[in-house]
């Protein structure tokens, strides 16, 4: 718009060096046309407003994600069009990146326009309207104005199958949990499974005396089974050296855990969560709690360099025993305790699937 005024300025200048009456009522007519333009376009940056919504917050890897885009104009008149400035963040990866869109014909009321977009690839995306380019009828001027309006869309990694055979020392497992059995007993004490009546071969230690006394019936109470988890998931990713292979990361560590939980192995996967400044986990036994940690991973800041996963983790949860730790490092080499498994890139687990004995 003020390119108006800069001309109007030039017109003037020449039109009193050369003496020329047309040029400077030309300049008067350029004048009037900014006054107008200008109140026209700041009545615009007052009335119309703008919002993003994305209506299904999640997506497949390779999926489109949908995204709404709402105009409010309070005003009574028609915005010949706007041109809005989006940041597309992925916060696992810290990346980000400019989208341009052009929106046309915004009528009075609410406008609502519906775009696709295509992400690259899997990660917590944050997708925020920075400001907006509010253009008057002639679509000569314009005005900015600061919107910061945002939507979050995850798109989930594809699980790239790793075949896990358990030992029989895994699934007779044994230790301390906070989740237990809710079909079989165990004998820990903390957590009652049920009561029920004396049965022929029962210990006499497990019967309720003041119960049966109650009942004028002998019934005894069964302690529940923890469900502990054998082994832990390290994930390792470190985004300032592992930045170029993320996906292909992120698609392994899907696939061990969802193929431990498929096999019947329960764990906890444990990374460094940059907003915490400390090592955080998340249990998986089923598939529901896998994408629940799905979910949460990728909403992680990643970790910085030199800092021991592990020892981390050790330090946190004091007293819990596991039977294997399984690291992943961001350049998808899998190490067992230590001793390295494998280390393939994304074509060879592909072509094969790798198994594993926990």
């Amino acid at each position: 718009m003020i390119w108006i005024l800069v001309l109007a300025g030039i017109l003037v200048y020449v039109a009193l060096l050369f003496f020329s009456g047309p040029l400077l009522l030309l300049a008067g007519y350029l004048a009037a046309l900014f006054v107008l333009a200008a109140g026209f376009l700041l009545c615009f940056r007052t009335c119309v407003d703008c919002a993003v919504d994305v209506p299904i917050a999640v997506a497949d890897e390779g999926q489109e994600v949908s995204m709404q885009i709402r105009i409010d104009n309070k005003s009574s008149f028609s915005c010949g069009r706007v041109r809005l400035c989006l940041m597309i963040s992925n916060d696992f990866q810290g990346k980000k990146r400019r989208v341009r869109l052009k929106v046309s014909d915004i009528l009075p009321g609410q406008n609502q326009f519906l775009y696709t977009l295509q992400l690259p690839g899997a990660g917590r995306y944050d997708i925020c309207v920075k400001e907006m380019r509010i253009y008057d009828l002639t679509g000569l001027a314009w005005i900015r104005k600061k919107v910061n309006r945002s939507a979050c869309v995850q798109v989930l990694p594809d699980i790239l199958p790793v075949g896990v055979r358990l030992t029989e020392q895994v699934r007779g497992f044994f230790g301390d949990a906070e989740v237990y059995d809710e079909d079989r007993a165990g004998q820990d004490t903390d957590e009652v499974f049920q009561i029920r009546s004396f049965r022929q071969g029962d210990r006499l230690q497990s019967i309720h005396w003041k119960l049966s006394a109650k009942t004028d019936d002998l019934v005894v109470k069964e302690y529940s089974l923890p469900k502990a988890c054998p082994a832990v998931l390290f994930l390792d990713y470190q985004k300032e050296k592992n930045g170029q292979s993320g996906q292909r990361y992120l698609r392994l560590a899907a696939g061990l855990s969802f193929s431990l939980m498929d096999a019947g192995c329960p764990h906890y996967a444990a990374w460094y969560d940059g907003r915490i400044q400390g090592v955080t986990r998340a249990r998986v036994d089923n598939e529901e709690s896998y994408y629940r940690f799905i979910s949460r991973y990728l909403m992680a800041q990643g970790t910085g360099q030199g800092i021991s996963l592990e020892e981390l983790y050790r330090e946190k949860y004091r007293g819990e025993y596991y039977l294997h730790g399984l690291r992943l490092t961001g350049e998808a080499d899998l190490y067992k305790d230590g001793e390295r498994l494998l280390s393939a890139d994304g074509k060879a687990f592909r072509q094969e699937e790798v198994e594993i004995l926990v």
